[in-house]
C-alpha cells in the first residue's frame, strides 16, 4: 500500500482543513465556521475559529482512538462518538449557528476498506476492473442557492452605495460592497444552514459534523474488498475551484481528478488547482491518496 498526503494553506489566514493519517484510518476534513460578518465577528473557542476547533478536535480524537482500541469497530461508530463531543462544545447554539466540518474517511481493515463521506469533501474509488465510484457532492444545491443570493446582493449593494455596476468597481469599493454583503447575508445563511444541515428532508440537505445527531442519516457509506481496489483519493473541495466544479457532474470530477493524479500524484493535483484559480483566491487544500 502506497500513501500520499497533501496539505496546502493557500491564502487562508486560518487552518480549517485537516488530515487524519495513521496505520488504519485516513481522511480529510474541511472546517466550517458559523456564519459571521464584519458586524458579527466569528465566535472563538480558546482562540480558534469554530471550523478550526472542530477539525483539531476530530484530528486528535480519531488519531488517538484508532491507536488504543484492541478491535476496530465500524467507522460510523467513530463518527457518532466524535459528533457527540462536538455537541458538548456547542450545546447552547442552534443548528444554523453551529460550526462543523465535512469529511471523507477511509478505514483500512484486513480484507476490506470502509469509506464514509459527507458534504463537499470527495472520495473517489478506482477499482481494478476499471469501475470508478465517486461520492456525491451533497452541498452542491445549497451552494448554488447561496451563491445566487450573494451575487444578487453584491449587485444590489453596488448600485445602492456607488451607483455603479459591480464589474466596474475599484478594489477598495469592491471590498466595501463585500463587507456590507456579508452583514446582510449572515441571517440568510444562518436560516439556510438551519434548514439544510443534516436534514434528509431538505432538497438541499447535506451532512456536516456539528453535533447534530441527524448526521448519521446523511452519511455516504461504502465497503469494498481490498482485493478489488486500485486507488482511493480523498480530498477537500479546494482541489477543484467552484468555477469548474459547478460545470461538472460528480462522476466527471472524480474522473478528472484521477486522470491528473495519474500524471504526477497529489503534487500535480495541487498545481492544476492553482493554475485554475486566480492568484488571489488560492484555496486551502487537503488530500490523501491510497494506492494498493
Amino acid at each position: 500500500m502506497k500513501l500520499e498526503f497533501l496539505y496546502d494553506q493557500g491564502i487562508s489566514f486560518i487552518r480549517e482543513d485537516g488530515l487524519v493519517a495513521n496505520e488504519r484510518l485516513f481522511g480529510v476534513l474541511d472546517g466550517v465556521s458559523a456564519p459571521h460578518s464584519p458586524k458579527h465577528p466569528p465566535k472563538l473557542f480558546d482562540g480558534l475559529t469554530g471550523g478550526e476547533m472542530v477539525v483539531r478536535l476530530a484530528e486528535d480524537f480519531l488519531s488517538f482512538l484508532i491507536k488504543v482500541l484492541p478491535q476496530i469497530p465500524p467507522l460510523r461508530q467513530f463518527i457518532i462518538k466524535l459528533n457527540e463531543l462536538i455537541d458538548e462544545k456547542q450545546k447552547n447554539l442552534n443548528v444554523g449557528e453551529r460550526a462543523g466540518a465535512v469529511f471523507a474517511f477511509a478505514l483500512i481493515k484486513k480484507d476490506e476498506v470502509e469509506i464514509v463521506q459527507t458534504g463537499d469533501c470527495f472520495a473517489v474509488i478506482e477499482k481494478k476492473d476499471g469501475e470508478i465510484v465517486v461520492s456525491p457532492n451533497q452541498v452542491r444545491h445549497h451552494d448554488e442557492a447561496m451563491n445566487k443570493e450573494i451575487n444578487s446582493l453584491m449587485h444590489e449593494i453596488s448600485q445602492e452605495k456607488f451607483k455603479q455596476p459591480l464589474e466596474t468597481l475599484s478594489e477598495k469599493r469592491l471590498n466595501e460592497v463585500k463587507g456590507e454583503m456579508w452583514n446582510r447575508f449572515r441571517d440568510t445563511l444562518i436560516e439556510a444552514r438551519r434548514q439544510d444541515n443534516n436534514n434528509p428532508r431538505s432538497p438541499r440537505g447535506f451532512g456536516i459534523l456539528n453535533g447534530d445527531p441527524r448526521l448519521e442519516k446523511m452519511l455516504w457509506k461504502k465497503k469494498f474488498p481490498i482485493s478489488e481496489i486500485k486507488t482511493i483519493l480523498l480530498f477537500t473541495d479546494g482541489i477543484i475551484p467552484w468555477s469548474e466544479m459547478k460545470k461538472l457532474s460528480d462522476e466527471e470530477i472524480g474522473r478528472k481528478i484521477l486522470e491528473i493524479h495519474r500524471k504526477g500524484g497529489l503534487a500535480e493535483l495541487l498545481l492544476s488547482a492553482r493554475k485554475a484559480e486566480s492568484k488571489i483566491s488560492h484555496a486551502e487544500v487537503s488530500a490523501v491518496a491510497i494506492t494498493f
